[in-house]
């Protein structure tokens, strides 16, 4: 019932509406009314709190996908190390796949990027040029096996040849990899944030299991990450973390050079 300017009352139709036809009320509404500007403020925020959440699954998509090539390019360097391959080798294999892949060598790439001469490459590239570095690693780490390979060279034509595939691939879908822009690298302050105090009861409540606790993608994704707004500081932690984490994998480097140098010295010296 709704009551008329004479006083009188009518029987009207309840409506309902959609979510999305509620939007569209009160953006076309009069803001000047309470209810409409109310609406107006709430669809504002929900909208932006979409927004966020959809950043943070692109950024954390990203970070697992640089953690993964990590991994990838660990195991590889131990596959090639057991087929006459050192640390140096490894390092030209690799750059001469970046240069099949991207068109270009490391030092032009990172200088085309932006990114700093002390910084890894893989730490701007956006998540797709990751997945396809990885793609490529994966394979030359399948394919030296599969096809017993050793030494460097067999072994560097073998990634290359691979990085030019992917290459192919992507360029067939209309994307160069060396055109896409850099993204702002934040892995290292995601990694310092979950690894905080607080970020570690985020992640005991999202946590699940009643023995034994597990966490999936699913339920990280549902952790919030707060971006600061000191840019400064968020770039501070961001590259300490990352620094340690490179020290982190030359000190895996040294070791490995450690144990090539008891092999080649002591244990099959002649």
């Amino acid at each position: 019932m709704v009551i008329l300017g004479s006083g009188a009352e009518r029987e009207v139709d309840n409506i309902f509406l959609t979510r999305y036809a509620c939007y569209l009320v009160a953006r076309n509404g009069d803001s000047r009314k309470q209810e409409i500007a109310f609406a107006q403020n709430y669809f504002a925020i929900q909208t932006r709190r979409a927004e966020l959440v959809e950043q943070r699954l692109i950024e954390y998509e990203r970070v697992q996908a640089r953690t993964k090539l990590a991994e990838t390019e660990k195991l590889l360097s131990g596959v090639l190390y057991e087929r006459g391959v050192d640390n140096q080798g490894f390092a030209i294999i690799r750059s001469k796949g970046d240069k099949a892949l991207f068109h270009m060598d490391t030092k032009m790439l990172k200088r085309k990027l932006g990114v700093p001469d002390s910084r890894p490459l893989a730490d701007f590239l956006p998540t797709i040029s990751i997945k396809a570095k990885d793609f490529a690693a994966e394979m030359t780490s399948v394919n030296v096996q599969q096809k017993d390979l050793y030494g460097q060279t067999a072994i560097e034509n073998e990634h290359v040849d691979n990085n030019v595939a992917v290459r192919d691939m992507l360029v067939g879908r209309g994307i160069f990899p060396e055109q896409i822009p850099a993204n702002e690298d934040i892995a290292g302050y995601l990694y310092i944030f979950l690894l905080s105090e607080y970020g570690a009861k985020l992640i005991e409540r999202y946590a699940y299991g009643s023995v034994i606790s597990h966490i999936d993608d699913a339920h990280i994704r549902q952790i919030p990450v707060p971006i600061l707004k000191n840019h400064d500081i968020q770039e501070k932690i961001n590259s300490l973390a990352l620094e340690a984490n490179k020290k982190r994998y030359e000190a895996y480097r040294l070791e490995q050079k450690a144990l090539e140098v008891l092999d080649k010295e002591v244990i099959y010296a002649k």
